[in-house]
């Protein structure tokens, strides 16, 4: 009869750096590692892998599909080795105790239990390793059960085992859900010590976790989000249909995200497990998590069914008027469907948006306002035969400036508006340093005692340094164009900031310097969706960047570039990537295309540069053909290029340097939020290490991104419509 000998101790914790939790986690790691040291006496550096034998204060950033060596250390004798890796959003801190021939696992398991607390952790996984005298098979079951004092009444585990590649044996000692902790038994026959350390220690001369150890890592995980799930309220329970709205998008939004996290998850256990060497059909132990994943997959089908009702439920009462969402900065005097019928000028330098993302807010607001209710004219220096029809359309009264020989379109701005009738209009609303200065002049001019709105697009303080090819002093740009901004408002009415960003400049300016009238004004996200935008696009995946590339520092072009070399270099051998960039200056494709090709190096990445273009449907071609954008702004006051991706269901990652970074932080869970928002700093190798990271995941799975980018949407949808941003103009302004 084999016996077991060698007998060692392998636990791996697995904290998660994310979360509300991510502070305790971290803690939980580095008071275990400490913990080794004051009662394992492991503080020596172990030499072979060139690192500290301390956790370093900041923790270097994780990889995903890789992991990355943090620190090791062991003691003098050797028999203790502790090391901590990270992957991603997850640590993994892993100790190894031996005790020479003499060691039990009992004895070890005593150890261990001195200095591990696996109340903050994800998981803790602890295998019991051995080798046997003779063949390991599932019959030595009882043989480790009774090294470890198992008794009848844990279920009898050692019935269960399965044989996996090396010949070696495998049992799971705590076959039933018992909470975040999972006991394995390995033991290895003569001969397969090493292919017993690649299974459940480490892979020699590699840093990635060893085949085992990933599994129980992403099961682990799986057991975490089905705790979330049963911790969360899908009842959609709220106080008024409007919040039921919000709620049922973002729960629903939330129930998605989590079931492709499993799915991706159990995906990567399934692969770790193929590793191992476990068969498709007989997974021995392992068959629990397998039904546990199946199980949670029809669990989340069936509350997402149920919260999609719940929406379409809420939706229908508000559009029917038996709700109103509420504004969130003036209390309103009178019922909106009682007040008179405002009569808006706002002035624009174009209709269709041929300069850049401006004139596409002004087009859009122009078009919410006639839907709350409001008259509304819109002054343009000319327009053609399909702008008229888009305005009318829309229900939107396009004003051309009267021409007179020899004025600038410009100046024509500037002569008193052809309204109807020779009407006085109720408000006058000017776009930052574009229209701003011709709103103030027609209000003064020719309408005095009009009420205006000032409207902010942009921080010249934020902007200005990233405009390189300036040859004046960036500095004194800034300031000048910046107090200009503010110059404008005084003597308007209200002074109107486009997203979260801009509202926290102006709202920190003393009141002195800015009308008394403050305003945050959302864009909304609920435009039409394309019928046919149930997933990505088929043939070779594109890339987009729209926006104007003038000004290529302050969007990023390099950030975008670098990334996707990184993100490249992480996706499987063969693959191959197309670069649209809409928004080259006349007569700039070329040095353009030249700039990104240095910065993409030698990768299979084809790059396509065409002309900025105010025709709709061209936009639209664009984002239907593309199954990722890319909105990486050093500076951004809103990012409207951003939201009209969220709004075509297409999947887009966005600067936390712009106002809708901020804004999607904000509303959606923070798991989506997390996929879609990416920091931008000062440091290039890092920001291209962060934007390849999150672009190779989208274009991995280009699935579930869109699927993401549907749940992104309607949250959003629900959050911020532009009902509720025209309403709560409406309210400032009305008597």
């Amino acid at each position: 009869m084999p016996t077991v000998t060698d007998q060692e101790l392998v636990a791996h914790a697995f904290a998660l750096l994310s979360g509300p939790t991510q502070a305790s986690a971290e803690a939980a790691v580095r008071a275990l590692w400490d913990g080794c040291g004051s009662h394992l006496s492991t503080t020596e550096e172990v030499a072979r892998t060139g690192l500290p034998a301390r956790i370093p204060t900041t923790l270097p950033s994780g990889r995903l599909g890789g992991y990355v060596p943090v620190a090791a250390c062991q003691d003098a004798d050797r028999r203790v080795e502790v090391i901590l890796r990270r992957t991603g959003d997850i640590l993994v801190l892993s100790v190894l105790l031996t005790d020479g021939p003499t060691a039990t696992w009992t004895g070890l398991d005593a150890k261990l239990d001195t200095v591990l607390d696996g109340a903050a952790l994800l998981g803790v996984a602890r295998l019991y390793l051995g080798t046997t005298t003779g063949a390991a098979g599932p019959e030595l079951g009882r043989d480790a059960a009774e090294l470890l004092g198992a008794t009848e009444e844990v279920g009898q585990w050692w019935h269960h085992g399965v044989t996996v590649s090396g010949g070696l044996a495998l049992w799971d000692a705590r076959p039933r859900d018992d909470g975040r902790e999972r006991r394995l038994v390995v033991l290895a026959p003569p001969g397969a010590q090493d292919e017993l350390g690649r299974c459940a220690w480490a892979v020699p001369g590699h840093a990635d976790m060893p085949p085992l150890a990933r599994y129980l890592l992403h099961v682990a995980k799986i057991r975490y989000q089905r705790d979330v799930r049963t911790r969360a309220d899908v009842s959609g329970n709220a106080a008024s249909p409007a919040t039921a709205l919000r709620n049922s998008a973002v729960t629903t939004a939330r129930l998605q995200a989590m079931r492709q996290a499993v799915h991706a998850t159990w995906e990567n256990a399934e692969s770790a497990l193929a590793d191992l060497g476990a068969g498709a059909d007989d997974l021995g132990p392992f068959g629990a998590d397998r039904d546990l994943a199946r199980w949670f997959d029809r669990q989340l089908v069936h509350d997402i069914h149920f919260t999609e009702i719940q929406y379409e439920k809420a939706r229908k009462m508000t559009e029917t008027g038996r709700a109103e969402l509420p504004s969130a900065t003036v209390q309103v005097r009178v019922p909106r469907d009682e007040r008179p019928r405002l009569h808006f000028l706002c002035v624009a330098d174009e209709w269709f948006p041929a300069r850049g993302g401006l004139s596409a807010f002004n087009r859009y607001l122009c078009m919410a306002l006639v839907r709350a209710g409001a008259d509304v004219s819109c002054l343009v220096p000319r327009s053609s035969t399909p702008e008229r029809d888009d305005a009318d359309a829309a229900g939107v009264r396009l004003v051309e400036a009267s021409a007179a020989p020899g004025l600038s379109e410009r100046e024509r701005l500037l002569r008193r508006p052809s309204l109807p009738g020779r009407t006085t209009p109720d408000v006058v609303v000017g776009h930052g340093r574009v229209t701003g200065d011709v709103a103030k002049a027609i209000a003064e001019d020719f309408y005095p005692g009009t009420p205006r709105l000032h409207f902010v697009h942009m921080h010249a303080d934020e902007v200005e340094w990233h405009k390189l090819d300036r040859n004046d002093d960036a500095g004194m740009r800034a300031e000048e164009r910046s107090r200009l901004e503010l110059e404008l408002a005084l003597g308007a009415a209200g002074l109107v900031a486009v997203g979260p960003r801009l509202f926290e400049w102006l709202e920190r300016e003393p009141r002195s310097r800015r009308p008394p009238l403050l305003l945050r004004l959302d864009p909304g996200f609920d435009g039409p969706v394309p019928a046919d935008r149930s997933g990505p696009p088929g043939g070779r995946p594109q890339i987009l960047m729209l926006g104007r590339m003038e000004d290529r520092q302050v969007k990023g072009l390099d950030i975008a570039a670098k990334g996707i070399a990184d993100a490249i270099g992480l996706m499987s051998p063969g693959t191959e990537w197309d670069l649209l960039v809409r928004g080259a200056p006349p007569n700039g494709s070329g040095p353009l295309r030249e700039s990104l090709l240095g910065w993409l190096g030698n990768t299979p990445v084809n790059v396509t540069i065409y002309p900025y273009s105010s025709e709709f449907d061209r936009i639209t071609d664009d984002l239907a053909r593309s199954s990722l954008v890319l909105m990486p702004s050093r500076a951004e006051g809103f990012g409207l290029v951003g939201l009209e991706a969220i709004v075509a269901g297409t999947p887009v990652l966005v600067s936390d340097r712009s106002g809708l970074g901020k804004l999607l932080d904000d509303e959606l869970p923070r798991e989506i939020a997390a996929r879609m928002v990416v920091p931008v700093t000062r440091d290039d190798g890092e920001n291209a290490r962060r934007w390849g990271n999150l672009i190779s995941s989208v274009m991995r799975d280009r699935a579930a991104a869109f699927a993401t980018a549907e749940s992104a949407r309607l949250v959003m949808a629900a959050a911020r419509p532009w009902a509720r941003a025209a309403g709560e103009l409406l309210d400032a302004v009305s008597p």
